[in-house]
């Protein structure tokens, strides 16, 4: 019987390690998630301020190296728009077969975060759902920086955090907006 229970025990433990390494990407944004009916609430750390963490060198300064601006273009959100924390970003490429990244700068902190990659229909729309700011009331009325990117030298990642803008092929022009 003792035998029994602690081979209940490994297999419970192994269980919620599996669950916890298949489902990390989807955890980074979660608030709570839900294993066998117990709810585990989890902070949510995509934006928060880490004194220890340095950004990721991007490569050489934007205008110096990008010659085909203008071929990828945001279209919503508007420059100057008030945005909810996931706003969608939408846009258009005049290019085929571009991989698009949106990257946006946080005007307090400086700092470049690679938010997911788009997601590309044919005809050249694209969309991606991105996080501006920090969850609460934190951030509202902050301003943040908008591009999208086609094609990036370096290899990014969603939540990557870079020193400046990544050079790339392909850039679209950088909206600047209010996180509301």
């Amino acid at each position: 019987m003792e035998i029994l229970g602690i081979a209940l025990i490994v297999i419970f433990v192994f269980v919620l390690v599996a669950f916890f390494l298949f489902n990390i990407e989807k955890m980074k944004y979660a608030k709570s998630i839900s294993l066998f009916g117990l709810t585990l609430e989890i902070a949510d750390k995509y934006f928060e301020e880490n004194e220890k963490r340095k950004p990721r060198k991007a490569g050489r300064a934007l205008g110096r190296t990008v010659s085909k601006s203008g071929l990828i273009r945001i279209v919503s959100p508007r420059p100057g728009e008030y945005v909810d924390r996931r706003p969608l970003v939408e846009g258009t490429a005049k290019a085929s077969g571009v991989t698009i990244w949106t990257v946006v700068r946080s005007k307090t902190t400086g700092d470049y975060w690679v938010q997911p990659k788009a997601r590309t229909k044919a005809g050249g729309d694209w969309g991606s759902l991105i996080f501006v700011g920090r969850p609460g009331n934190k951030d509202v009325g902050r301003r943040y920086e908008i591009m999208a990117v086609g094609n990036p030298a370096v290899g990014l990642k969603e939540g990557d955090v870079l020193d400046t803008w990544p050079e790339a092929e392909y850039i679209s022009q950088m909206i600047e907006v209010v996180r509301r």
